[in-house]
C-alpha cells in the first residue's frame, strides 16, 4: 500500500503494518498528532480537577452531616431545658399557691 508521509513523499507500506492506512483514512499529519496530544493533557487535567472537586464535596458533605447532627443535639438539649423550667414554674407556682392559701 502507498501512503503520503507528512513530506509529501510517497512511501510503500504493509498491509500488516499497524501504521497501514487504508483507501478512507487520512495521511499521517504531525499537526494532528499534536493536537491529540494537547487533548489528552487537558483531559488529564480536568480528570485531576474533577478529582479534587469529589474530594471537596465528599468532604464538605460531611462537615455538612457534622453541623446537622450537632444542631439537632442542640435543639434537643434545649427543648429539655425548656420543659425543665416548664417543670420548675410549674412547682414555684404551686408551692407560691400553697402558701397565699394559709
Amino acid at each position: 500500500m502507498r501512503i503520503m508521509t507528512p513530506e509529501h513523499s510517497v512511501e510503500t507500506v504493509d498491509e500488516d503494518d499497524e501504521f497501514a492506512s487504508d483507501a478512507k483514512s487520512p495521511a499521517y499529519d504531525p499537526y494532528l498528532e499534536d493536537y491529540v496530544l494537547q487533548l489528552e493533557k487537558q483531559l488529564s487535567v480536568k480528570a485531576g480537577m474533577l478529582e479534587e472537586a469529589l474530594r471537596l464535596h465528599r468532604s464538605f458533605h460531611l462537615r455538612l452531616l457534622t453541623l446537622e447532627e450537632g444542631l439537632a443535639w442542640k435543639d434537643n438539649q434545649l427543648a429539655e431545658l425548656a420543659q425543665q423550667y416548664e417543670d420548675a414554674s410549674l412547682k414555684a407556682s404551686r408551692v407560691a399557691g400553697s402558701d397565699l392559701q394559709l
